[in-house]
């Protein structure tokens, strides 16, 4: 089987949910606030990195695109937080 190759030219358009849950289970007001807190900073993070995606070298774009993945999906505050380092 040949590696998975990610390409990163285009900006990567995803669901919060795999970072921060849907909210389709009982949830306690807590659980209900991290949630919501986490879909903020994921969407103030996509907002952020959208605006700046082009003026990354691709090369590093793939880099941090590869290190936030989890479960296939795009953590858009790891992202923005690995092509802040550089």
């Amino acid at each position: 089987m040949a590696p998975l190759t990610l390409h990163a030219q285009e900006f990567p358009i995803e669901s919060h949910v795999d970072a921060c849950g849907d909210g389709t289970t009982a949830m306690s007001d807590t659980e209900l606030s991290e949630m919501l807190a986490c879909t903020l900073s994921q969407r103030d993070a996509m907002g952020y990195l959208m605006d700046r995606w082009e003026g990354y070298l691709p090369e590093l774009r793939e880099a941090c695109l590869a290190r936030s993945r989890e479960d296939s999906t795009a953590d858009y505050v790891e992202l923005e937080a690995c092509l802040k380092d550089v």
